[in-house]
């Protein structure tokens, strides 16, 4: 129900030509999505967890976690506000980039992140905070405002480490220029070479990767449980369709700068989705990288297609998104949010 709404609100804004109207319909959809969020009350891990750190820290004065999420747990203390203003401020700053998306990328954008990462961002709290601004700063990176784009996924390793390799990421956007020619050779070598040489255990092992905590997690047997992520025909279906909808996005529609820059996100995706393929852990990096998905599907709706064929594969795309990934995961309760439970009631 609370896509509908959302998706039905987002779309309104989208073809919406009253301004204030438009400020209304696009606060709503806001409101829609920030509000379950910020009242929620023990809903996955990372509510249980971070109220456990949070307590820890209130006692000892001693974080676990990165500069900003630092701050925010001493303002909170500082102020003598209940730890429920944590989720409410984190919410808060998850979802606010809403506000900033121009209306043209809107509907698809907030759509597509619905599917991929509401529900994460109910258990990947840090994380999602860095994958919002990392995916803001590659919207002010194809609008050519590169310095403000690297300040934002700057802004994500105060809250989560991951982003680091973000920023990894925007470099290669900034400065690789890739054809979807060129793409395509390139997915088909790191597909060949990620397979047959097992880089995952490899990376792991090394200087590089070898003391975090994507290690521990490998070795945990709580990342390393079988599903359909790790084996078999899931594996196989969702790699089509992410080279599927790749293929169907048009290099001639929008500017070199943004169909290379969304290219290097495919393919980062692509990496990290064959990575997890070997090692559960290496999940998260998938999901960081699923912001592919938001910038792909902005280009297929960004144009239409005479071609009733390419518009279907656009459909069948979309649809393996809510299916298999949006309705199939709340089915498995893969982010532990069902049931719903919040500061009013169980839903």
């Amino acid at each position: 129900m609370l896509f509908i709404l959302v998706s039905v609100s987002a779309f309104s804004y989208s073809k919406c030509d009253d301004k204030y109207l438009s400020v209304d319909l696009k606060c709503l959809v806001f409101l829609l999505i920030f509000i379950p969020s910020a009242i929620r009350v023990n809903i996955g891990t990372d509510y249980v967890n971070y109220l456990g750190y949070f307590n820890s820290f209130a006692i000892t004065g001693n974080s676990f976690f990165e500069m900003g999420w630092t701050v925010l747990e001493s303002i909170i203390l500082e102020l003598g506000l209940h730890y429920q203003w944590l989720f409410v401020i984190s919410s808060f700053l998850i979802f606010i980039w809403f506000l900033f998306i121009d209306k043209k990328y809107f509907f698809p954008t907030i759509t597509i992140f619905f599917l991929y990462f509401y529900t994460f961002s109910y258990n990947g709290v840090r994380n999602s905070i860095s994958v919002m601004l990392f995916f803001l700063s590659y919207i002010y990176l194809i609008k050519n405002k590169k310095l403000k784009g690297f300040l934002f996924v700057l802004a994500g390793t105060l809250f989560h480490s991951s982003a680091w390799l973000c920023i990894l990421i925007y470099l290669l956007m900034l400065f690789v220029k890739l054809s979807k020619k060129r793409t395509l050779i390139i997915a088909f070598i790191i597909y060949m070479v990620f397979f047959k040489f097992q880089l995952a255990q490899n990376l792991l092992n090394s200087s590089l990767l070898g003391a975090t905590k994507y290690a521990k997690y490998a070795a945990s047997l709580s990342y390393n449980k079988a599903n359909e992520v790790s084996s078999g025909l899931g594996v196989l279906l969702r790699h089509f369709v992410l080279f599927f909808t790749y293929c169907l996005t048009s290099e001639k529609k929008v500017s070199k700068k943004e169909f290379s820059a969304m290219s290097v996100l495919f393919l980062s995706l692509l990496s990290a989705d064959i990575l997890a393929t070997q090692i559960y852990a290496f999940g998260r990096l998938r999901v960081i990288f699923s912001v592919a998905y938001m910038a792909m599907f902005v280009n297929l709706y960004s144009w239409k297609s005479k071609n009733i064929f390419i518009e279907i594969g656009k459909f069948c795309s979309f649809l393996y998104s809510f299916l298999f990934v949006f309705v199939l995961g709340l089915l498995a309760n893969q982010n532990e949010i069902v049931p719903y439970t919040s500061m009013i009631g169980v839903w």
